[in-house]
């Protein structure tokens, strides 16, 4: 028995496909093999967009929640492509406060300074490991999330 993606004549593994396209599957979620697709569209190919206008990327992300793909971040990707290329001395901030977001119009060039200033650290100055406590309660109890 043969693997059923078309074009592909390898010896049946399982599930009806071949080692190479069970193994993609599992691994990936899809047995279609991405090699020579643009980057561009790879990431096109993995965003959802959420209620408030995000792209939420579905792939794999950092540590700390980025999109990555092929070595590159995702929301560096999609900017270049809508406005070209980041000017020295300048990174990608996200206005939505999203990591993983990819849309461009939700995302500014800043100098690194200012990048420091509106990022998450420092928020809560009096115990800022416990920042998370405070707004897990403040949503359990139904109250509106205010920023320090």
């Amino acid at each position: 028995m043969e693997c059923s993606v078309k074009g592909c004549d390898r010896h049946h593994y399982a599930k009806g496909l071949c080692r190479a396209h069970y193994q993609h599957l599992r691994r990936f979620g899809t047995f279609e093999f991405t090699r020579g697709i643009p980057i561009i569209e790879r990431i096109k190919s993995r965003i959802i967009v959420s209620p408030t206008g995000c792209w939420l990327y579905q792939g794999t992300l950092n540590k700390k929640g980025y999109a990555f793909v092929c070595g590159r971040f995702a929301h560096r990707v999609m900017w270049e492509d809508r406005f070209g290329t980041i000017p020295e001395g300048r990174e990608i901030d996200h206005l939505c406060r999203n990591r993983n977001c990819c849309n461009p119009e939700h995302l500014e060039t800043v100098t690194h300074a200012e990048n420091i200033r509106r990022g998450d650290t420092g928020k809560n100055l009096r115990n800022p490991s416990r920042e998370h406590q405070r707004r897990a309660a403040l949503i359990r109890w139904g109250k509106k999330l205010e920023l320090i």
